[in-house]
């Protein structure tokens, strides 16, 4: 057996930080893991398109790992984005839900615990090859679930949780769920969800042509950043049913579909989106290329929402447009961002956790 392993900063009124790598594609001697021989441009898993190959090989811009020593194109001084599997299931997303905490693992597993605890072993989890138990004498584990697919994002919003997988699928789940194994009481197969008998907690179901990469409610509005650098912006939390979003989207082609509005706005950088966050009325943007961008608010509505130039590390406004704050560019990607307490959490691929007063200047 195994304890979860999270990296992750506690506050008194928050447990919602957390270090997620882009992908495990590596064993510890550099080695391509199984997980990197199954990704291919139509399965790309927790990985943005620029990190692997056709073949299942990650390619030359995949590299933040100091344990890559004999993959192809990789060497110790040219490292940006991947990190190594250790031998733990990573949390690749956690969300603070009223009074819970859920966290996705690259495993398919959700984990549900109370967001009390502090110290060592704070969640007072056991992981182990048949599922999750809590240590004895304490009862922070709620539930956990299984799926086919590794859990991309999470997102609480609206009493409502949004669980995004590796493989484009969405689903939109009532409250957090239940407790105990099968918290969901959803079953999932390939494309096809349906609640277990004498349950109904999906509230809606969706699919992508790209799996979402991040995810973040603000202003009213969802949005999620996808795995070929588009961002998107609907509006609440989209709808229910099949197809809950109402929203086409064929590479960079994205559209309402006929008698829904539920389009707010979309967006392509030149570079993934891999954590938002939003805090004192402005959204941190932080890029796999290393560089973070400040803008108003959530920016505005239709084709190129942002109103904001990326090209490398320059940044501009759109003429006519003023939603650009502030930007700056790191030596890793930043993994997750939080707004807590007044300071803002910044983890980092290379391990390192920053902590900044407000939301910098």
């Amino acid at each position: 057996m195994k304890f979860v392993k999270i990296f992750t900063v506690i506050s008194p009124l928050i447990v919602s930080f957390v270090f997620i790598s882009s992908c495990s594609l590596f064993d510890s001697d550099g080695s391509k893991n199984t997980y990197s021989s199954s990704l291919t441009t139509t399965n790309p898993g927790l990985c943005a398109d620029n990190e692997w190959s056709s073949d299942g090989t990650v390619s030359t811009n995949c590299q933040d790992c100091s344990k890559i020593t004999n993959s192809t194109g990789q060497s110790s001084s040219d490292r940006k984005s991947c990190v190594c599997n250790t031998g733990y299931d990573w949390i690749s997303t956690i969300t603070k839900c009223s009074t819970d905490v859920l966290l996705g693992f690259t495993d398919k597993k959700i984990l549900k615990i109370s967001s009390a605890g502090g110290g060592a072993d704070f969640t007072a989890v056991i992981e182990s090859t048949s599922g999750f138990s809590t240590i004895p004498d304490y009862a922070y584990y709620l539930g956990n679930d299984g799926f086919d697919s590794d859990i991309a994002a999470l997102l609480y919003a609206g009493g409502n949780t949004i669980i995004c997988f590796s493989d484009g699928n969405i689903l939109k789940m009532k409250g957090t769920g239940d407790t105990g194994t099968n918290l969901s009481f959803i079953t999932k197969s390939g494309d096809t969800f349906s609640d277990v008998s004498g349950h109904n907690n999906i509230v809606g179901y969706d699919k992508f042509d790209k799996p979402v990469r991040s995810i973040l409610y603000a202003g009213g509005n969802t949005i999620l950043s996808f795995t070929d650098d588009n961002l998107l912006k609907i509006k609440g939390t989209g709808g229910t049913g099949a197809d809950f979003t109402a929203i086409n989207k064929s590479g960079d082609a994205i559209s309402n579909m006929t008698g829904y509005s539920y389009l707010a706005g979309y967006d392509k950088f030149d570079s993934v989106i891999t954590a938002m966050s939003y805090a004192e009325g402005n959204t941190i943007l932080s890029f796999l290329d290393h560089n973070v961008l400040k803008m108003k608010g959530t920016g505005g509505t239709g084709a190129h929402f942002t109103a904001v130039n990326k090209s490398g590390d320059s940044f501009s406004n759109v003429t006519g447009y003023s939603y650009l704050l502030g930007y700056d560019k790191f030596n890793w990607s930043v993994t997750s961002v939080i707004y807590a307490e007044g300071n803002t959490l910044m983890s980092f691929a290379d391990g390192n956790v920053l902590k900044m007063k407000g939301t910098g200047g």
